[in-house]
């Protein structure tokens, strides 16, 4: 997003893996790398917040694991 290296692991916000299924909207996020703290700033954000949430309910992912990382996001999605 702002191309700077992330220096600091505790500011460090990474997606990894999350699906091969390109049906789901959540094949575009595998492996985003962002700052925590720019993540406010991701004109996608709202959208990568549903297509988690979308990845949560098709049964690929078990929910629980996915909703540490809807809940982060959801922080910065003003």
């Amino acid at each position: 997003m702002c191309n700077e290296q992330i220096r600091d692991p505790d500011d460090y916000l990474t997606t990894g893996f999350l699906t091969d299924n390109t049906a789901l909207r959540a094949s575009a996020l595998n492996y985003v790398q962002l700052h925590r703290s720019h993540a406010h700033e991701w004109r996608s954000l709202h959208e990568a917040i549903g297509a988690l949430r979308e990845l949560a309910d098709s049964g690929e992912w078990d929910p629980a694991a996915l909703q540490p990382v809807i809940d982060l996001l959801s922080e910065y999605d003003w």
